[in-house]
């Protein structure tokens, strides 16, 4: 009997290509070539599919395109803590890992419309994705967007099963500095303490 590949719809020759390219950029950055590292983001993100999975379940295992380890590492500490799949596996993927490097670079370039906009493509291809969507509610407060701000990591902590250990206290930060912001300050004082 001959079984399809069940990766070949997770991961596609070319991501497998761009994964690397995206870990060639990191090397970039590394040495402190930022536009090297900049121009080869923004290389693999123009490969971007228009139909992208970041995940597949295979015989009880859920295979994942996570961001980085940090990512993978919040996931699976949620998922314990949910009673959520413990078979869990991370997959290098590329196109959502290089829009939160090349953001990363904008932002620290206080380049924030130009970051929201690399990062809309990142949650085009992962919608919902807690770090992705944690950046851009950041960009728009630098932008004085406070409600958007909120608004976005408030989305983040409803879909709260996938928030670990870094990523809820990060949100929960976030949404403090978009309610003091906003003037709300009772509100942010809830919130502070939660994180």
């Amino acid at each position: 009997m001959n079984h399809a590949d069940p990766f070949a719809s997770l991961l596609s020759p070319q991501e497998l290509q761009d994964a690397e390219l995206v870990e060639q950029a990191l090397v970039e950055l590394a040495h402190k070539r930022i536009q090297a590292a900049v121009e080869i983001l923004q290389d693999v993100i123009s490969r971007s599919p228009r139909n992208y999975r970041v995940s597949l379940e295979h015989r009880g295992t859920l295979y994942v395109k996570f961001l980085d380890r940090v990512s993978h590492e919040d996931y699976l500490a949620a998922q314990s803590v949910s009673g959520g799949s413990p078979r869990v596996k991370w997959v290098k993927g590329a196109y959502p890992c290089a829009c939160m490097h090349l953001a990363s670079l904008m932002l620290d370039a206080t380049e924030y419309e130009r970051a929201i906009a690399v990062l809309d493509e990142g949650l085009r291809l992962d919608p919902g994705n807690p770090t992705l969507s944690c950046e851009k509610a950041f960009a728009l407060s630098q932008l004085g967007k406070h409600q958007e701000s909120l608004t976005t990591y408030e989305q983040v902590l409803e879909n709260s099963q996938n928030l670990g250990p870094t990523l809820r206290p990060r949100a929960l930060r976030g949404r403090g500095y978009a309610l003091v912001d906003l003037e709300r300050y009772r509100e942010a004082e809830v919130t502070y303490r939660d994180s």
